[in-house]
């Protein structure tokens, strides 16, 4: 179950990097909107650039991070490493928690939805590992 749980997190990251990056100019540009910017207002200037930029950062960090997660379950991964688990797993609380860092400052409503249900689903696993080793019928 944790397996599935770890690739379903791989792929969802996987979709959320292409969505970063295809669209990035757009969910800036709704973002400003969100904010109340008249369209004629929100110009190309530097700090809308910077705000495409983080986003396309943030979907080069999620393939990033998308590579080392199937890099690492084809490499026989054992949850009974608990050490090796934990690992894992701290950097993939860096990686969703650092996305959404990234992602606050754009502001854009779409990018930290998607960031905090990654990082919730990684908070999760611990608990579904907890309850994995503490059932009986293992």
């Amino acid at each position: 179950m944790i397996i599935k749980l770890i690739k379903f997190n791989a792929w969802y990251a996987l979709a959320c990097g292409v969505f970063c990056l295809m669209v990035a100019p757009r969910i800036v540009d709704s973002a400003l909107m969100s904010l109340g910017a008249r369209p004629e207002r929100a110009m190309q200037d530097e700090t809308y650039l910077l705000a495409v930029s983080f986003v396309r950062i943030a979907g080069v960090l999620l393939f990033a991070y998308t590579l080392a997660m199937r890099l690492l379950l084809k490499k026989d991964f054992n949850l009974q490493d608990i050490r090796g688990f934990f690992a894992l797993w701290s950097v993939g609380l860096l990686s969703w928690g650092g996305m959404l860092l990234i992602v606050v400052f754009t502001k854009s409503a779409i990018l930290a939805s998607a960031c905090g249900i990654g990082l919730l689903e990684w908070l999760l696993i611990p608990i579904v590992l907890l309850f994995t080793f503490k059932n009986p019928g293992r």
